[in-house]
């Protein structure tokens, strides 16, 4: 049960932060023995315990703090009040004299008595407050409905009667008696109202109330005491309609248990008090940290606040490390250094002795959430992972932008693309649900268990077919499946052949397969080139519709590409551009008989060759338009 004991670290190290509202307006850490609903109305009610008004509540203020029991918690169908704020069939006294149905009446009746005698308890009890007392005495006069249909909150039909269904604010969904939550205000002489469900007190006293009542008491398998334990763990861990729970024992019939245990307490023992502190933890992480993925949820902490990367961020977002600042001719070792500099800003002195966490968290039915990945390290441990794939699984990027008064600017990046891209590049933008939670599990798997993990090689793989294959896909999406790929060939390599690849152009390099890159990108750029000095249409480029027959066939490719490419020289060779093709035999030169005549297909290397000389090709038109410009 580690999770949990982090879990419970986390939040007593976080109690300054219970019941406080960031600017992110992001839900509080809630105290224990709460819980959060969304309501619809709010009842002012004075300090002698009268009806003040009252009004609907917009939909950014809903959000409310409320006391709970274990039963109410997880509530589904049956009768289980809250101990304060709670819906107006439980709330309202007066309901049954308006509602037309006899059954909903008699549930009606049911709810307030049991509702208002769990209220009697805690206000009868020492660990009572002012402001619980004033509503207890309000809720007594049994008139929430005829308050509410006075202030015209609510309306009544021509006899007198609640109708099914009534529109509230316009805002909202229909309301009706069942589904309408409320929440109370005291308003003292003198003062400005007070929300309830703010106050610290109050928060405080229920939990010393609620957690007193207790007595079954047994040895907690996360804290190691003997304290009040709980078969009744809470759900909304995702969000507020969340119903999965990652710790439940409500089967009777002997399928969970098998046979091996009598009761489920002989399988399992945590205190209220641990497993209370857990959920609201980890249900303040996800909020705060977690990172969506249909119903997969991913969040990274660490345990002691430490401040940490997020694994879900490419490197820009984490260190904004833009190509533009980087010398290119240099650029391995330039961008290494910023890397290091940005790295060094999370390090502290007590790092190598603070905890950081992962946690994969799937559905695997509406009713089970299950914990599908677990990490947990110092956080020295972490850092040096995040340096290692952020070292090496890097790139050049070009596909971020950013808009500026209308019009587009590409920011070019240097670094590792995030777990979301990658699974983009790999299997496109419409790929499985189920293929991108397991992409998505395997690539953090790789990048926090660094070298004891080598990158799957089908997903590197799979961004390169994409890459070479550009049928059906925007120039954006080409260029940015290339660059990941390229990013996630180097990690590959790095990790399972223990390669270091440049990200700048290798002329030095005889691979076969990175010099028929080199090649293929020769041809791209003379048929480019020569469609521009022409001023005729721009249009994809044969070396590109044969990319992928090329890796397969590259000697027979080359002749067939290089007899397409024959008007295109004539067009250079008349305006006097010899450079582009001098270059390109130069290369093809270099290719020996046996490599350029075999049958083997070229390996993903090939993809390296390629952008590196594209690249190569724009930093030398950089160079000459600065060039152009320095001398006008």
């Amino acid at each position: 049960m580690g999770w949990m004991s982090e879990l419970c670290k986390t939040y007593d190290n976080n109690l300054d932060k219970v019941c406080v509202t960031d600017d992110d307006g992001k839900m509080p850490l809630l105290p224990l023995s709460h819980s959060v609903q969304r309501a619809h109305i709010e009842i002012t009610i004075s300090e002698n315990g009268d009806f003040i008004g009252a009004d609907f509540i917009n939909a950014e203020e809903a959000e409310t703090i409320i006391p709970v029991t274990e039963d109410s918690a997880s509530r589904s169908s049956g009768i289980a009040p809250h101990m304060l704020h709670d819906k107006l069939i439980y709330v309202a006294g007066d309901c049954c004299s308006y509602i037309k149905e006899e059954k909903l009446r008699k549930k009606a009746k049911e709810c307030f008595e049991c509702y208002i005698e769990q209220l009697k308890e805690w206000c009868e009890s020492d660990s009572c407050v002012k402001d619980v007392e004033i509503i207890y005495e309000y809720l007594q006069k049994r008139k929430v409905i005829s308050d509410l249909v006075d202030a015209n909150v609510i309306f009544l039909d021509e006899n007198n009667r609640l109708s099914d269904e009534w529109e509230g604010d316009k805002k909202n969904k229909p309301l009706d008696i069942v589904s309408t939550f409320v929440r109370f205000v005291v308003k003292y002489r003198g003062c400005p109202p007070i929300n309830v469900n703010e106050n610290l007190a109050l928060f405080k006293a229920f939990n010393e109330y609620y957690i007193g009542k207790k007595t079954d008491r047994k040895e907690c398998y996360i804290t190691g005491k003997v304290m009040p334990i709980t078969l009744k763990h809470q759900a909304k861990l995702r969000g507020g309609g969340d119903g999965a729970k990652l710790i439940s024992s409500n089967d009777k019939q002997n399928f969970t248990y098998r046979g091996r245990f009598d009761k489920a307490e002989d399988c399992l023992s945590i205190s209220y008090e641990a497993s209370q502190k857990a959920h609201n933890a980890l249900r303040w992480l996800i909020d705060k940290y977690g990172w969506r993925n249909a119903d997969q949820v991913i969040v990274a902490w660490g345990v002691d606040n430490g401040k940490y990367p997020q694994i879900k961020c490419d490197t820009y977002d984490l260190f904004g490390i833009k190509a533009e600042s980087l010398d290119r001719s240099n650029i391995d070792l330039e961008y290494s250094e910023q890397l290091k500099k940005a790295l060094n800003g999370y390090k502290h002195e007590n790092i190598d002795k603070e905890d950081y966490v992962v946690m994969v968290l799937e559905s695997a039915t509406p009713g089970r959430l299950s914990l599908t990945y677990y990490s947990e390290m110092k956080g020295s441990d972490f850092l040096k992972r995040i340096e290692e794939w952020h070292s090496h699984c890097c790139w050049i990027h070009e596909y971020r932008f950013e808009k500026n008064d209308g019009n587009v600017k590409i920011i070019p990046f240097i670094g590792a693309p995030s777990p979301s891209d990658i699974v983009f590049a790999a299997y496109g933008d419409k790929a499985d649900e189920k293929l991108r939670k397991k992409t998505v599990s395997r690539i953090l798997s790789c990048i926090l268990n660094g070298r004891g993990s080598v990158l799957p090689r089908d997903i590197a793989i799979s961004a390169f077919r994409r890459a070479i294959k550009h049928g059906g896909i925007s120039d954006w999406e080409i260029k940015k499946t290339t660059s990941i790929a390229c990013a996630l060939i180097k990690y590959y390599r790095y990790i399972s052949k223990k390669e270091e690849w440049s990200m700048g152009l290798d002329k030095e390099c005889r691979d076969r397969s990175y010099m028929f890159g080199r090649a293929l990108a020769y041809a791209d750029e003379i048929e480019r080139f020569a469609q521009y000095v022409s001023g005729g249409e721009r249009r994809t480029t044969n070396a590109r519709k044969l990319s992928d027959r090329f890796v397969t066939h590259p000697g027979r490719t080359m002749m067939n590409l290089k007899a397409k490419l024959e008007p295109y020289i004539d067009k250079l060779y008349a305006n006097g551009n010899k450079l582009f093709e001098e270059m390109n035999v130069e290369v093809i030169s270099k290719i020996s008989v046996e490599d350029f005549s075999s049958k083997e297909p070229l390996n993903e290397l090939f993809l390296l060759g390629y952008a590196c000389q594209l690249a190569e090709f724009r930093k030398r038109k950089k160079e000459n338009a600065d060039k152009t410009i320095t001398e006008d």
